[in-house]
């Protein structure tokens, strides 16, 4: 093994990156975890910074906060159905039981919404993979600015979106650069609906059609998905009744200064590190050091 020391992500805070380096192996001291208190706000707080991502590691915190950032958004607001169809139902009668059964949670059916609550200028992200050569891949950020609805009734027609990173949707755009009329922005990605097909009932061996956008609000996400993002500002809720190893980890490291984090639970006695990353981490310095001639 060839151990990597410098942490890229901080590499321009170089204190902060050294806390989080103790404290992702338990080396943590009294003064690191006093000086992460000193970025601990409480929400109602006159510099709480409101629209920065929040991440929690509870999913039902992410659906609650993502529900009070679309109520709040101001923009014009959709409420989209989804078209389903039951493959190879023989009659209506078997077709209407079979969709009866189909879960409200989108993470049972392949990541798109039964009825998708958007609103401009609300904060999405793509939903699953759509166009992986083109960086249009699940967890893609990015912010509603305009849709073009025909029907809520199920889902058609576009929504634009500004993704955080101009490189994402690259491709899209000039493919489609013909849609770019007066008052579409040539930074602006077209998302447009998408098919998928997921299994249910008791067996899973009923095949469900299912079209809808690809998209799902992120003003909150939970912090396990939030791995490998990389972001200047951020807010973090590590309230928990149990202890998750290496979670404070993960979820400080998200953001590239300490100045740029804000906490509004840090729940300090829960810090952990888990037993086996300890006992691997010591064989592999002791025993799978790598010599480089």
């Amino acid at each position: 093994m060839f151990e990597l020391k410098q942490i890229m992500r901080q590499k321009d805070s170089k204190d902060f990156a050294e806390l989080l380096n103790r404290l992702r192996e338990g080396k943590h001291t009294r003064e690191d975890i006093t000086k992460l208190k000193t970025r601990c706000m409480s929400k109602n707080d006159a510099l709480y910074p409101k629209d920065a991502p929040h991440l929690f590691i509870q999913n039902a915190k992410v659906n609650d906060f993502n529900d009070k950032a679309h109520n709040a958004v101001t923009g014009t607001k959709y409420s989209i159905k989804a078209h389903d169809s039951v493959v190879g139902a023989e009659s209506q009668e078997l077709r209407d039981k079979i969709l009866k059964q189909i879960p409200s949670d989108p993470r049972k059916t392949k990541q798109l919404h039964s009825i998708l609550h958007l609103a401009v200028g609300e904060r999405t992200e793509i939903s699953l993979n759509t166009r992986t050569d083109d960086g249009m891949t699940n967890g893609a950020g990015n912010v509603i600015k305009l849709m073009q609805i025909h029907n809520t009734e199920q889902p058609s027609g576009i929504i634009w979106v500004q993704f955080d990173h101009l490189d994402v949707g690259v491709k899209t755009r000039h493919k489609n650069r013909q849609l770019y009329i007066d008052g579409i922005q040539p930074s602006w990605t077209q998302i447009k609906p998408v098919t998928t097909q997921f299994n249910v009932g008791r067996s899973r061996s009923v095949h469900v059609m299912r079209k809808q956008f690809p998209l799902r609000p992120a003003a909150a996400r939970t912090i396990r998905r939030s791995q490998g993002d990389t972001e200047t500002k951020i807010v973090v809720n590590f309230e928990t009744r149990r202890t998750i190893p290496h979670i404070h980890y993960v979820g400080l490291s998200r953001v590239t200064t300490i100045d740029g984090l804000y906490v509004t639970d840090l729940c300090e006695n829960k810090i952990s590190v888990s037993d086996d990353v300890q006992t691997e981490m010591h064989r592999l310095r002791t025993e799978g050091q790598c010599p480089f001639q």
